[in-house]
């Protein structure tokens, strides 16, 4: 696949030009990637770095956009873009390397570890946490990304912290759970998580630029944080040092880091084959469903049944997506600045580079319950209150807000753009049924899956 093939139709998917102008090489000219740059700002994207594996070698590179508009700075390989929640997988990677050296073990309470933890969740596991199956709410209410978030401060907060669900009962994404296991491999290694991660997980891996945030200092390389408000780019919220590098998403990566972190994943140096299989497992509730969540990965298959693992990631003026496959050892990492969505983004990059790896490829299939896509549909697209009632027992422990936020939704602007809402799969087994949907957006195709109990109520739906 060229390098124009696979930027062309990833774009093309958002309405975007087939760039014939890079068709003359690569790298291209610096006249070539300024017009490239330009044309993918509909998507709102500034700049982008993309590399795409095979069998543990680099098939594909993409390179787009500056990384100072304000000092005209291209692009290049050592440019470093923050991963936000890309990055828990890699602090799920330490995790796993201190349990494996006896240091810790997965099913203790995050209490062993760490002081100060409220009764109400004590008893809430490292593998819980890892997992978001600890009852955690998924952030610390009221503190923003601008904002000083100091040890002391994160420890009055969890002092306080009123659990939304038994630990191991529901599922509910939590940054908070991640940014107290960053703190766990801090006190079993009496070291700073950003360094603890250099200096054992990236440098000894071959990783030469890569590093932990720090949002007010200054870093060469790092790409300069951009959104787009009324046709323009503008500088995204300052992240406090505080929180830009957490163990809930404060790492930075260059392109040039990219293959060797996947070379290192894939092989045995960092996680022995145990670990690797604990950390690609979904945990599953305690009604024997799945949650279609590893450690740090969403577990998914593509129409042919093959497993493959991905992640997004999201802080202020940046953008993740890495998504990898064990079948044929393929692994792709696109990371952007900008406000783009990343599934659809990434998916369509991905699609291109391996055709039919992803739900996206899969055709529409008769509907034999259209009962059901009626009502979801009456949730997702048209916003209508869940009822409580409608909900398994995984969504109905949780109170209905918490239980709401955790059913994926369309917001006005991809409503209105909804041309189709199509079943691919339905998939009956004896614990639940699985249907997987397209939503077709014009510009975007958007993947979603809906999971219900036997009786048909729900237990998750997720884009």
């Amino acid at each position: 696949m060229s390098r124009r093939g696979l930027l062309g139709t990833a774009l093309a998917g958002y309405g975007l030009a087939a760039f014939e102008a890079l068709a003359a090489g690569w790298p291209p000219s610096a006249a070539l990637s300024d017009a490239a740059a330009q044309a993918i700002k509909p998507a709102g994207i500034a700049a982008l770095a993309l590399v795409a594996m095979a069998g543990g070698r680099v098939i594909d590179t993409l390179l787009l956009g500056q990384a100072s508009q304000a000092f005209g700075v291209p692009v290049t390989d050592r440019t470093l873009f923050h991963l936000g929640s890309v990055g828990k997988h890699i602090t799920a990677v330490a995790i796993l390397r201190l349990a494996a050296q006896g240091k810790l073990a997965l099913d203790a309470p995050l209490s062993r570890y760490v002081q100060g933890i409220a009764p109400g969740w004590s008893r809430a596991t490292i593998y819980q946490l890892l997992t978001h199956t600890g009852g955690l709410p998924g952030n610390f209410d009221g503190q923003d990304f601008d904002r000083p978030f100091t040890r002391e401060k994160v420890s009055a907060f969890s002092a306080a912290l009123t659990p939304v669900a038994a630990p191991g009962q529901a599922w509910v994404y939590s940054n908070v759970g991640y940014v107290l296991l960053g703190h766990v491999i801090e006190n079993l290694t009496g070291d700073d998580y950003g360094r603890h991660i250099t200096d054992t997980l990236f440098r000894p891996h071959g990783l030469i630029d890569s590093r932990a945030d720090d949002g007010e200092g200054i870093i060469p390389n790092r790409a300069e944080p951009l959104i787009r408000r009324d046709g323009a780019f503008r500088r995204a919220m300052q992240m406090s040092s505080s929180v830009s590098s957490v163990g809930a998403g404060g790492l930075l990566m260059s392109a040039r880091d990219v293959p060797a972190w996947e070379r290192a994943l894939g092989g045995r140096a960092l996680l022995d084959q145990r670990s690797k299989e604990i950390m690609f497992t979904a945990a599953r509730f305690d009604t024997g469903r799945s949650t279609s969540y590893g450690m740090g990965w969403r577990i998914e298959s593509d129409g042919a049944g093959r497993p493959f693992f991905m992640h997004t990631g999201s802080v202020p003026g940046f953008r993740a997506y890495h998504f990898r496959a064990p079948a044929g050892d393929l692994a792709l990492m696109l990371m952007a600045v900008g406000e783009a969505p990343m599934v659809p983004f990434g998916m369509a990059a991905t699609e291109r580079q391996w055709p039919g790896r992803t739900p996206l490829a899969r055709p529409a299939i008769p509907d034999r319950a259209p009962g059901l896509t009626a009502a979801l549909k009456a949730l997702v697209v048209d916003g209508k209150p869940v009822d409580a009632a409608s909900l398994a027992p995984e969504l109905a422990r949780l109170p209905l807000p918490v239980a709401t936020d955790e059913i994926a939704r369309l917001n006005p602007e991809q409503r209105a753009r909804l041309k189709q809402f199509s079943l691919v799969e339905d998939v009956v087994t004896i614990a639940d049924r699985q249907r997987r949907y397209i939503l077709d957006l014009g510009a975007q195709r958007l993947p979603l899956l809906a999971c219900y109990s036997p009786e048909g109520s729900i237990y998750r739906v997720v884009i």
